[in-house]
């Protein structure tokens, strides 16, 4: 998975974590062994306070029609339809437009501070349909304009074994994750 930060440049999972708080976290495919939707990219954005979801088919060009969906903990969301209902049974949802995108609007609750402890942090998550990888803790940074994450999905159709580079931002955070506990002891 690739990192960027508002001004495009490459950035790894300690840079995530330090500017979004350890609560941004990664499930993969639920049905790993069979074709879906992997998380790709995670871009640092300001300005609108939406979470813009990106929908690739394999080729890596835009998916339209891809239906994408966000939850946040609301008893009161509308039920998901069959084939966005595997990670939550609620949430709003909608079909990527002809750009292979689908914007997410944010409001007040969505904000935070990332020092937060991690049960304070949003519980904000989006996936698509089908088998996909879900990104957990999406909100917008206080004290900001609206810093936030947009997410990218591609479409894959085989299992392929993390490559060094993912490997590697993995340890960095786990090594992150660490650091904050020992600096709390």
């Amino acid at each position: 998975m690739k990192i960027y930060d508002t001004d495009g440049t490459e950035r790894d999972a300690a840079w995530l974590h330090d500017t979004f708080g350890a609560g941004v976290q990664f499930s993969t495919r639920p049905f790993g062994d069979q074709p879906g939707y992997e998380v790709t990219e995670l871009r640092a954005k300001e300005g609108p306070c939406t979470i813009v979801a990106r929908v690739l088919n394999a080729a890596g060009t835009p998916a339209a029609g891809v239906p994408v969906a966000r939850w946040w903990n609301d008893p009161t969301l509308p039920a998901l339809p069959d084939g966005l209902d595997y990670w939550r049974t609620r949430g709003v949802n909608g079909d990527t437009n002809s750009q292979g995108d689908i914007g997410f609007g944010m409001g007040t609750g969505d904000g935070y501070d990332p020092d937060w402890p991690l049960d304070g942090l949003p519980v904000s998550e989006v996936w698509a349909w089908g088998n996909s990888g879900r990104v957990h803790g999406l909100g917008w940074v206080w004290g900001t304009n609206h810093l936030h994450l947009d997410v990218t999905f591609r479409y894959v159709t085989s299992v392929e074994p993390p490559g060094e580079p993912e490997i590697k931002a993995e340890l960095q955070a786990i090594i992150g994750h660490l650091q904050a506990i020992l600096d709390l002891l």
